[in-house]
This record gives structure tokens, sequence and C-alpha cells, in this order.
């Protein structure tokens, strides 16, 4: 009787612990069908309010961030991959239409001076997309450290002096107060300086570029302004996105592919800073790096 009893009370148990495995099972079967095609699908839900379904609920949100990284990782490449391949099918058609016939030594030496600026532009591509890679790979903030505010735009504003006199641009610095700001020296300077690249680029000839910083309790503001066309109010939201390039820079010869700022937005943001920009209502626009002070 008793044997009677172990072997129903054993198989009752098996039967309840098979039961109780079979949301688990489903999860591992559909977990087994998702791969980078199909990184929209879900673990099935138990809906029972339980340990299992958490557990379903953590894993179906941990595959929403791969969906969403490796959707960035898609567009990244396509966006790449694009603006690499029209300065390369530029540069080829240029150098098959001057062997088309023997030319001038004149037209030779126009052919590689075009031909050269063509690659510098794919060497200035290739520097950002790297900068953005290494971006990226990093975890965590930047290791910053008290750095004075003068220093950051110093720094800043030597990077673009000769593009500023060529283009006939001034840039006017207003004394900074004389403080500290926690921030990573190097990665800084690329941001502000960046942002000043941008300034310059879009002014008319004898316009002005001004700096112009501010501090409170808690942070210092470096406000750049301009004298260029204004940024549309819409066109303000997606400034910070990578290859996005607002109107005033594609009906300009002026270059580029919308890396710069997304860049600057990056490297502040690992120091605990943000940027944000301001659009008036005449031309111009100021866009401003905020940092923790020290």
């Amino acid at each position: 009787m008793s044997l009677a009893i172990l072997t129903g009370i054993g198989l009752t148990g098996a039967l309840l612990a098979r039961r109780a495995l079979r949301p688990i099972d489903a999860m591992v079967t559909r977990a087994r069908r998702i791969g980078e095609a199909n990184l929209g699908d879900r673990l099935p839900h138990p809906g029972t309010g339980d340990e299992i379904a958490r557990l379903v609920e953590t894993l179906n949100a941990m595959l929403g961030r791969l969906e969403q990284s490796f959707e960035v990782q898609r567009r990244f490449i396509d966006d790449a991959s694009h603006e690499l391949r029209s300065p390369l099918s530029r540069l080829r058609a240029e150098l098959e239409v001057t062997l088309r016939r023997p030319r001038a030594s004149a037209e030779y030496e126009e052919t590689l001076r075009s031909c050269l600026d063509e690659v510098e532009g794919i060497q200035r591509l290739v520097e950002e997309l790297l900068a953005l890679a290494r971006i990226d790979a990093r975890q965590g903030p930047e290791s910053a450290e008290p750095i004075a505010v003068s220093d950051i735009i110093e720094a800043s504003v030597a990077a673009v002096t000769l593009e500023a006199e060529r283009l006939d641009v001034a840039v006017a610095v207003e004394p900074p107060p004389e403080f500290l700001v926690n921030a990573a020296p190097v990665a800084a300077k690329v941001a502000l300086a960046n942002i000043l690249h941008n300034a310059v680029k879009f002014s008319p000839r004898g316009g002005q570029v001004k700096i112009v910083v501010t501090v409170s309790r808690e942070e210092a503001v470096i406000a750049v302004s301009d004298t260029g066309p204004g940024v549309g109010a819409e066109e303000a939201s997606r400034l910070f996105e990578r290859f996005y390039r607002g109107s005033a820079s594609r009906a300009s010869d002026a270059g580029g592919v919308g890396l710069g700022l997304a860049i600057s937005r990056a490297l502040v943001e690992r120091q605990g800073g943000r940027i944000s920009v301001e659009v008036p209502r005449a031309n111009g626009a100021t866009f401003s790096i905020h940092l923790p002070r020290a």
C-alpha cells in the first residue's frame, strides 16, 4: 500500500513539475528561434504574475534593447556606406573622364587637385566614423578632471583660427570668469571645436562668431552664437542626429556629412554634461555646452 502511495505521489509530482516547466520549455523553444533576422519576436508571456512571468518580462526588455542596438548599427552602416560611396563615385568618374583623351598639364593638375579634395573629404569622414566608433565602444562616463574653462576655449578657438581667417569670419571671445569645470580635457576641446567649426562654416563673410560663458552654482555654460542663416524649429531637434544635414548645409558647398554635432553631443554627455541649441527669430543660432562645475 505504501509503495503504491509513494508511486502515486511521485507520478503526481512529475506531472506537476512538467506542467510548471512547460512555460520555460516554450521560452527556450522561442528563444532558440530568435536571431538577427527576427529580433522583433518576443518570448511568450505566461500571464501568471510569478517569477517566470518576471523573467519573461526582463528577457523581452533585453531583446528590445538588442533590437534597438542592431537597428542603430544597421542605419549607421547604411549611412556610412552611402557617404563613402558618393565621393568615391565622384572620384572615379573624374579620373575616367580625364583619361579618355590626352590633356594639357594644367588640366591634369586641376583634376589632381579636385581628386585631392575628395580624398581629404573621405579621410575626414573616416576619422569621424572612427571617433564615433570609439565613443560607442566605451561604457560609462569619460574620466573627468578639474580644468579651467578658459583653457577649453583657448584650445578650441586655436583649432578654427585658420579656417575663420580664410572665410573672413571673426571669432570674438568674451573673457570668461576664472573657474574650473569637471571635464575630460581632450573630449571637451574637441566638442567645442566642432561647434565652432560649424558656426564659422555657416557664417557669411564678414560675419562673427561669439563665445560667452555664464556660470551658475551647478554648471558652466559655454554659448557659441553665429550670424549664419539660422535653423528652423523643426530642424533644431534633429541637428545632433548622425548624418543629419540641415537645409543650410544641403544648400551650401560647405561640405561635411553631419557627424560633427553628433560627436560633440556624445563627448559632452559622456562627461555628465549636455548640449542645447537656441533658435532666435532672426538669423543665426546659439549652441551651448553645459558642463558641471568642479
